[in-house]
């Protein structure tokens, strides 16, 4: 079949116009096991990807996030979205919207990413042990025309209370603590 001259410049025109579908961007958190040094004490933690805070996840308002949590601990691991509207069951609570992810095994987060603005994430299976030991990160969504700054940091405070004698994380309230 031969095409015409009108058809060529028809479709050169469509190519043009059309956007260029690219793939999404995928990311994985592996929560794991670490050991850490602060202020001079090695500490157990618990890491998304080795960093404590987890990897600061940045997405444009409109982008579709693909995240896969692969569980590395020797526990469950969830991840929940502080703050982003996400489908129910994409949201991260164990038994209510989600089962937990076992040692081992993953699951894939899938949602759009609709409002602008500066949230985190975090473990929500035992999260008053996983928190407190590090699992948690930023979770930015760009404006789809960001303003024009000079520089654009993400800050993330983090307290630990330590047991004196011990070093340790303290786990109950009768440990003498010390503040760092």
């Amino acid at each position: 079949m031969q095409m015409t001259r009108r058809q060529a410049l028809t479709l050169m025109a469509a190519t043009v116009a059309t956007p260029a579908l690219s793939a999404p961007r995928r990311i994985t958190l592996r929560p794991e096991a670490v050991e850490t040094m602060v202020a001079g004490h090695r500490l157990p933690m618990l890491a998304f990807n080795g960093q404590v805070p987890g990897p600061e996840i940045r997405l444009t308002q409109g982008e579709a996030a693909h995240i896969r949590l692969e569980n590395g601990l020797r526990d469950g691991a969830l991840v929940h979205w502080h703050g982003l509207r996400v489908p129910n069951r994409m949201d991260g609570v164990n038994v209510l919207t989600q089962d937990v992810v076992i040692p081992g095994e993953s699951f894939d987060y899938r949602f759009d990413v609709r409002d602008a603005g500066t949230y985190w994430y975090h473990s929500h299976y035992l999260s008053y042990e996983q928190v407190s030991r590090g699992l948690f990160g930023a979770f930015i969504v760009e404006e789809r025309n960001p303003p024009e700054v000079d520089h654009d940091i993400t800050v993330q405070l983090f307290d630990m209370l330590l047991g004196v004698q011990s070093r340790h994380l303290v786990d109950r309230v009768e440990d003498e603590p010390i503040w760092l």
